[in-house]
């Protein structure tokens, strides 16, 4: 019979190399493995073990960690004759729990957890995300507007250098300063492993030792590629669950920027042009995409226990500084022949000709590029139709043809 050491070592080795191997062969391997120590007890705990993992090696290998501190004694027996070897919680004892309150960094929008950032390039993504990590660590407060829960950040930045970070910390802000081991960098994609080489480990002895408010990677999809030997889903999600879970066991915020393909006819959101979408909005507490047109950012949020709406952040570079600021808030986007009866209606009722800008403080719209070329094409239409009269001063009042 083997040793308990012996014993570990050989689960370990069997999990290094076939994290893949279906239950029941595997679950025979540990079999022989074994030998059987107390056996009910045994092979009760290693069915547990996989059936939590749900085929995922990184969560097989701390069910064995586990499984060898039990065999060294620091766990009370289980009695092998009511030993469930099924993983169960019962109701009555979730009941008897209070509920715990979502933790939130950003309130509403970014929660303890994982959160996806998407974006197309050169859309503002990046500078979004070193203005919340200057926010967390230093201000208190994002795009002058949102407060934040304050604390330590690590920013993992795979595309920038460290001169890149100076540069964009300092069109951020010309005067920023800030304390030593407040917030953190890494810089480029070999500094840290990949997914399936290391990163959940990696991430968790950060969580572990620096205890960071936010961690940000940037952008996430240069530690990863799909193998596109199984299901895009189940890969997606294997890589990406396990950081949503230890996001919220180590209390911390995880923001995973990441690119975004051009939006098709076949799009039904912007949600879809994220590669693996489906998946990564089953997972994810917050989907955040981003939307630069011109000197407008719009935010479409997708939140876990949160709203659905927009926000429009203005985006500006002049002399060398980059200005973000809040401009507006969208909580239910209304449809296109919603907005159009609207303006309609703004403008007949009003005792005198109105500006595009007036329709838009009336209906209580941001001011921005996009919502000003929606009211714009919707007054155009019905120009010509003549429902609408263009005055000379460019504004607008009800046509002869109403």
């Amino acid at each position: 019979m083997m040793t308990k050491d012996e014993l570990r070592e050989q689960l370990l080795e069997t999990f290094a190399h076939a994290p893949t191997l279906e239950f029941l062969f595997l679950a025979e391997t540990l079999r022989d493995a074994a030998t059987f120590y107390t056996e009910v007890e045994t092979f009760g705990l290693l069915i547990g073990y996989v059936k939590r993992a749900g085929g995922d090696s990184w969560i097989w290998k701390r069910g064995v960690e586990d499984y060898a501190v039990h065999l060294n004694g620091t766990r009370s027996p289980v009695d092998a004759e009511t030993f469930d070897p099924f993983v169960f919680v019962d109701a009555h004892a979730i009941l008897s729990k209070p509920v715990v309150p979502r933790r939130w960094l950003l309130p509403g929008i970014i929660a303890d957890g994982l959160s996806i950032v998407g974006g197309s390039p050169k859309g503002g993504k990046t500078y979004l995300a070193y203005a919340l990590a200057m926010a967390v660590a230093h201000y208190g407060k994002w795009c002058n507007h949102w407060d934040v829960d304050q604390g330590k950040v690590i920013y993992v930045s795979l595309e920038d250098d460290e001169n890149d970070t100076h540069l964009r910390l300092k069109e951020l802000d010309a005067s920023f300063t800030i304390s030593a081991g407040k917030l953190l960098f890494v810089h480029g994609s070999q500094s840290l492993p990949a997914f399936g080489s290391g990163l959940l480990e990696w991430v968790e002895q950060v969580l572990d030792l620096h205890k960071p408010r936010l961690l940000i990677i940037d952008p996430i999809s240069y530690l990863y590629v799909l193998k596109r030997t199984g299901g895009q889903f189940e890969e997606t999600k294997d890589m990406l669950f396990p950081l949503r879970w230890l996001g919220r066991h180590y209390q911390c915020a995880i923001v995973c920027l990441d690119h975004r393909r051009k939006r098709s006819r076949e799009d039904v959101s912007m949600v879809d042009t994220l590669y693996g979408s489906v998946a990564k909005q089953a997972v994810a507490d917050g989907l955040i995409m981003v939307n630069r047109d011109g000197d407008d950012i719009e935010l479409d949020l997708t939140i876990r226990a949160g709203k659905t709406q927009k926000l429009y952040i203005s985006f500006v570079f002049a002399e060398g500084q980059c200005y973000l600021a809040y401009k507006g808030v969208e909580e239910h986007a209304a449809s296109y022949s919603d907005v159009r009866t609207q303006v309609i209606e703004a403008v007949y009722a009003a005792a005198e000709p109105l500006a595009i800008a007036d329709i838009l403080a009336v209906l209580h719209l941001p001011d921005t590029r996009q919502t000003r070329n929606n009211v714009s094409q919707i007054l155009y239409r019905h120009v010509k139709t003549k429902e609408i009269e263009k005055t000379n001063r460019g504004r607008y009042a009800k046509g002869e043809g109403r």
